[in-house]
């Protein structure tokens, strides 16, 4: 995995995700793999890492009453949704349902599959699955019947990794299990308070572009917790 997946891992890590970096999509015959998702992530609609109110992004348009099922693309740069995930000929999305194992039935599957390639989006009474673009996300090159589907700046994960850090770093002081982003990330939060600051080191750490504009930094308590 490049660090801006790990970087995008992370972030969904945070928003209370189990996830599947990298998770590669074999085909059903010996050959060549037939494309892989760079993280695929679910998250539990019930999910509560902090005593009171939690403070997950709302910007990911998570379920509220059942469990979220996300593909994730994930652009250093501008982003493009991989064409082997718009090609309903392919049946790659399907694939991937049957391989992960939430619905039972092809008849299921097929139908979550379809409004995924129509749409980006399938809501049924089990599970709430959609596309998850991160990157500088460029409207123009997604195309219109996407437009319902979340996009994630690289700003705005390293503005909410440095909040959670920032607000909670003595709960996370504890971390040794981590991987090095994981660390790394903790590390230039603890001593960046200035948020523009902290999205500098993140950048040239996870080989991600300079940012557009300067970040102002946000205000933040934290907290002592331990």
């Amino acid at each position: 995995m490049s660090k801006t997946d790990d970087l995008a891992n992370w972030y969904l890590r945070l928003n209370g995700f189990l996830t599947i970096p990298n998770f590669i999509l074999h085909p059903s015959r010996p050959g060549s793999q037939r494309t892989e998702a760079d993280v695929i992530g679910v998250r539990f609609p019930f999910r509560r890492e902090f005593e009171g109110q939690d403070f997950d992004d709302a910007k990911l348009q998570c379920s509220l009453n059942k469990p979220s099922i996300f593909l994730v693309e994930v652009k250093t740069r501008v982003h493009k949704l991989n064409e082997a995930w718009k090609n309903s000929n392919k049946a790659n999305i399907n694939k991937v349902l049957a391989d992960l194992g939430f619905f039972e039935s092809d008849d299921c599957i097929a139908s979550v599959a379809q409004n995924l390639y129509n749409f980006g989006r399938s809501d049924n009474k089990s599970f709430y699955c959609s596309l998850l673009f991160i990157g500088n996300v460029d409207a123009a090159r997604v195309p219109t019947e996407y437009s319902s589907v979340p996009r994630i700046l690289w700003e705005e994960i390293i503005a909410f990794i440095h909040k959670r850090f920032r607000t909670y770093f003595g709960i996370k002081a504890q971390h040794e299990q981590w991987d090095e982003v994981g660390q790394k990330l903790y590390q230039f939060a603890v001593d960046h308070e200035d948020l523009a600051r902290f999205e500098e080191k993140v950048r040239n750490y996870c080989l991600l572009p300079a940012a557009r504009v300067a970040v102002a930094p946000e205000p933040f308590r934290p907290s002592f917790r331990r």
